[in-house]
């Protein structure tokens, strides 16, 4: 990334960790290291991380520096002056606005199953309200803090935080790095964050002020590029942060919940027992002693699971498994019912549907640091293993899936046969409304989803277009084995 252009840039500490011993400026580096952690200056990682940040820690602690030296701000060092104050006094309680339905980050996380039965909610800078009052209704404990609307209580922690359009409202750089670390300490599970971008901006009349802009009513404004907001984010938390929509981002404590959610959103969904039955597979039962008499929506429910996983559940995914195993007299029996009744046909294009989707989300995570796979959770270490035999494995399949997603020719081949979608020959586009996601082929599903991984949902847009001649999607410049792009047409 090029932070030239960043109010707030990040920068970089213990410089010597990068370098081998036997480097010339390795002893330099550590001994301004050495003497940096003797005058207490690294012990807010997160905050030292900005230049900002790092400015005003040295200018409250008194310390400069020369050359490479840390010295006394007393002796010349020349240390960063005090933050200077605005003359302009910004209303900030004034962006609050008052809504008649949850904002869209909370309905996103709603969408997404991202609020558990038995969670905890807190909104961070809740402003009127609106969210807490209409999680609470669904039965949520729900809280929230602002501190001009709802200062009474103060913060708490909870499962899941929201930070909803509150970084965008602040000026300060550095009390944005501040407001999030703030934000992020209440979460235990799963931190949302939501800001303006650039490209929303709708004023009539502004006046540009620091990094962004002053309303007539005496607001600020902070649009951010959604590369911008991803940086801050892994920054400053130093965690993955997932988009789900242009300027909305969800932040996992753990890897195992985070890649859950990856791979859940590359998972497709179909009735399957209306397909069987159109395919001409659903069989009546053979005899009256079937199991289904007398258990059917216990079976039905196994079924619908199995289906969904593409693969009999373990123990853990499916909870009254044992009462399965009563009712058939094994887990084996059952499936030898189910391949009568439904048709092994159809048992065989579930696993090879599921296999397809978690090849793809593997694909996807190539493009980002590996995640080592004691780190995924039990039901994703299952999936793995269950299709491709172990990681490896699939991260060779996957790895070749994603090379031929950025062929030319590999590409051209995969739309050619397609009844559906419209090609522009000039332009080499292929468009398709985002209803027709799930019947693209594997490798294309991993071009949408390389975009995803940067700008959220692709299901977010309403016609998405694959730029077959310059690998490139939706209306971005950018490249999506570079930066991902993804746009609404």
């Amino acid at each position: 990334d090029d932070y030239a252009g960043r109010s707030n840039p990040p920068i970089l500490h213990r410089k010597e960790t990068f370098l081998p011993t036997g480097h010339p400026d390795f002893s330099r580096f550590q001994t301004l290291t050495r003497a940096e952690e003797a005058a207490g200056l690294l012990d807010d990682g997160p905050k030292i991380g900005f230049r900002v940040n790092w400015e005003r820690i040295l200018a409250e602690k008194g310390y400069g520096f020369r050359g490479h030296r840390l010295v006394p701000v007393e002796t010349g060092g020349g240390a960063a002056p005090p933050p200077i104050e605005s003359p302009i006094r910004i209303h900030r309680h004034k962006t609050a606005i008052t809504r008649t339905e949850p904002s869209k980050p909370v309905k996103l996380l709603l969408e997404h199953n991202g609020l558990r039965p038995g969670d905890s909610f807190f909104d961070y800078g809740c402003g009127h309200g609106t969210d807490v009052a209409a999680l609470s209704q669904l039965g949520w404990d729900a809280a929230g803090w602002d501190p001009v609307h709802a200062p009474e209580g103060g913060t708490r922690a909870a499962e899941v935080v929201n930070l909803g359009f509150v970084l965008n409202v602040i000026e300060d750089p550095a009390e944005r790095v501040e407001t999030l670390l703030a934000a992020w300490g209440c979460c235990r599970r799963l931190l949302v964050v939501a800001t303006l971008v650039q490209g929303q901006e709708s004023y009539g009349e502004v006046q540009l002020h620091q990094d962004g802009v002053l309303t007539r009513r005496g607001t600020f404004q902070k649009h951010f590029e959604q590369s911008e907001l991803q940086s801050l984010l892994e920054h400053t938390l130093h965690q993955d942060a997932v988009p789900v929509a242009l300027g909305i981002f969800f932040v996992f404590r753990e890897t195992a919940d985070q890649q859950d959610f990856l791979a859940e959103r590359s998972r497709r969904f179909i009735d399957w027992e209306s397909l069987s039955r159109r395919l001409g597979l659903y069989r009546a039962l053979r005899t009256k002693t079937d199991p289904y008499l007398t258990h059917r929506e216990l079976l039905d429910t196994f079924w619908e699971t199995m289906l969904a996983l593409g693969r009999p559940p373990r123990r853990g995914e499916f909870e009254p498994l044992a009462e399965v195993r009563k009712a058939c007299g094994s887990i084996p029996k059952a499936l030898t019912l189910f391949r009568e009744k439904f048709g092994e046909e159809t048992l065989a294009a579930a696993r090879a549907r599921r296999q397809e989707d978690v090849l793809v989300y593997v694909a996807a995570g190539l493009l980002r640091k590996r995640i080592p796979f004691r780190q995924l959770s039990a039901k994703l270490q299952q999936d793995i293993r269950s299709f491709f035999g172990d990681f490896g494995a699939a991260e060779e399949k996957a790895r070749d899936l994603l090379f031929s997603a950025g062929d030319k020719d590999e590409l051209m081949l995969a739309i050619e046969p397609l009844d559906f979608g419209w090609w522009d020959p000039e332009e080499e586009h292929f468009t398709i409304h985002r209803s027709l996601l799930d019947e693209l082929p594997a490798i294309l599903r991993v071009f949408v989803e390389c975009g995803a991984r940067l700008f959220g949902n692709p299901r977010e847009a309403d016609l998405i277009k694959i730029h077959v001649g310059s690998r490139k999607l939706g209306d971005s410049d950018f490249s999506p084995f570079q930066t991902p792009g993804l746009g609404v047409i």
